[in-house]
């Protein structure tokens, strides 16, 4: 099950994912692909890795032709955004 959280995580990683050319999804299906992605986020068991349940949700995803990223890279986009998110919180 998805969570608000889960569906902005997932907007983030896509949108930064698209800006490098390191995923290719189906024209127009941008919510799709995030809603699909953080619905199968939402079902990973606790203890489940992250980065790992991340690329499987993509690679599964009907509406992604392609990822070319993997863990690691997906890991550094993950880190990105907790320093991000850091950085807003500490201003």
């Amino acid at each position: 099950m998805s969570t608000p959280f889960l569906q902005s995580f997932t907007r983030a990683i896509l949108r930064a994912l698209l800006s490098e050319a390191l995923i290719e999804i189906q024209v127009g299906t941008e919510e799709l692909v995030i809603a699909y992605v953080a619905d199968f986020l939402g079902g990973v068991p606790e203890g489940g890795s992250l980065i790992s349940s991340l690329a499987r949700g993509f690679i599964q995803c009907p509406y992604v032709e392609e990822l070319y990223a993997d863990n690691d890279h997906l890991k550094l986009m993950v880190q990105g955004l907790e320093s991000a998110a850091l950085t807003w919180v500490g201003e």
